[in-house]
């Protein structure tokens, strides 16, 4: 009897465990520190579009950002990270995965509000970041590492 608890209890704990929403942690190796991307439950639709959505707080920034994963392979995907008056797409495609402004038609924030808080040359300098197609949570990586250093 206490066996068949214990297998119970073993698979109530692992069937919980996978059903929960994923969390990713890192370190920026940037002023902001440490980072924490949480997976939420929350669905945004845009132009007919549903976006799973993602959370991310540095340990050292007071601001949160929310990001857009697009529903697509990871050849060809892309991620919208948006805060307060500011957004930015990382995009992969065939030259690669980076930064870029977002696709107008996706916009919510002004693209000059944006250009206030984000160096266009380091925006540049993200426009390929790595030519290896990765792993969703690889790329949710590479963005909570990269994007610190687009700010101004």
């Amino acid at each position: 009897m206490k066996q068949k608890i214990f297998i119970a209890a073993v698979l109530l704990f692992t069937i919980s465990t996978l059903w929960a929403n994923q969390k990713i942690e890192g370190n920026t190796y940037t002023a902001y520190g440490n980072y924490t991307l949480s997976e939420t439950d929350n669905v945004i639709i845009i132009n007919n579009v549903a976006y799973k959505t993602w959370d991310l707080c540095y340990q050292k920034c007071k601001e949160k950002y929310q990001i857009l994963c697009a529903p697509s392979n990871t050849k060809n995907c892309y991620f919208i990270v948006r805060g307060e008056n500011f957004e930015i797409q990382y995009s992969s495609s065939n030259k690669g995965f980076g930064a870029e402004m977002v696709d107008k038609s996706l916009r919510s924030v002004k693209k000059e509000l944006v250009m206030y808080k984000i160096d266009q040359n380091k925006l540049i300098n993200q426009g390929v970041l790595i030519n290896e197609v990765q792993t969703t949570e690889k790329y949710l990586g590479l963005i909570a590492c990269y994007m610190p250093l687009l700010f101004i």
